[in-house]
């Protein structure tokens, strides 16, 4: 998916007189959590008694959607679901089970200490294969995530990073995984995210010429709870199976019951 210059300008203008007041999870202003580097888990998890609604849109005509609930402090689950070819002339392909996310703080974030996040997610990113059950990016699987923010002169940073075991694509040499990654604001509604996935458990060389895959991802908070992401996935260009990285689009809203 491609977005040219024009198109991006729409959007700002669109969005101009809210984003001068919005608070979304992007930015210094931002009253909420980012709860993914890029597709990788932070320790984010949204506030009690609110909901989240995420669309991303993606390369082969795909729209992956997920829509979760906070009912309890620290707390949250999520369900998912994508599939691709849904815009465009060819016949679409969905993922087998929907996809399940399920996340509790552990610690809350101190002056010294960086808060912790355990959970579960099933639901990988980008276009899913049917033959061989996976995504083209493996989910997170059982995850344990952290997430640290410091305060300076450029705004505020925030590092992540993050441990799981995948739960697609079974071999026998399989191995647990781990990301990092950071978050800088840009003003009061900007962030730039940076990514490293590390993909310690896909092995596949079907879709991988070498493991690792590098991402970057830009966030506006326009609205209050309403987040717009572009994102541009594996910069180091380690997928086989597609030319070149590949650019992303992300709606997230998050909202009190």
């Amino acid at each position: 998916m491609i977005l040219k210059l024009p198109s991006l300008i729409i959007i700002f203008i669109i969005f101009l007189p809210s984003y001068l007041f919005a608070k979304g999870t992007a930015g210094n202003a931002a009253n909420l959590e980012s709860r993914f580097i890029v597709d990788m888990p932070t320790a984010g998890v949204i506030p009690e008694k609110s909901f989240g609604f995420y669309a991303q849109f993606f390369n082969n005509g795909g729209l992956a959607l997920e829509l979760s609930a906070a009912p309890f402090e620290s707390f949250s689950m999520a369900i998912a679901f994508s599939g691709s070819n849904i815009i465009g002339s060819d016949e679409p392909v969905f993922q087998k089970y929907p996809g399940v996310h399920i996340r509790y703080r552990l610690l809350d974030e101190t002056i010294s200490f960086p808060a912790i996040t355990a959970g579960i997610s099933t639901q990988g990113r980008g276009i899913y294969s049917k033959t061989h059950e996976r995504f083209a990016t493996l989910s997170p699987g059982l995850f344990l995530a952290s997430s640290k923010a410091f305060r300076w002169a450029l705004g505020q940073l925030s590092f992540h990073g993050g441990i799981g075991f995948s739960f697609e694509a079974a071999t026998p040499d399989k191995a647990p995984n781990y990301w990092l990654g950071l978050e800088q604001s840009v003003g009061n509604n900007f962030s730039f995210n940076l990514e490293y996935n590390a993909q310690l458990d896909d092995n596949n060389r079907l879709y991988l010429s070498k493991r690792g895959l590098l991402n970057a991802a830009f966030r506006l908070s326009v609205a209050g709870g309403l987040t717009l992401e572009l994102s541009a996935r594996d910069l180091l260009i380690h997928q086989t199976r597609l030319r070149g990285f590949t650019r992303f689009i992300g709606l997230e809203f998050i909202s009190r019951f």
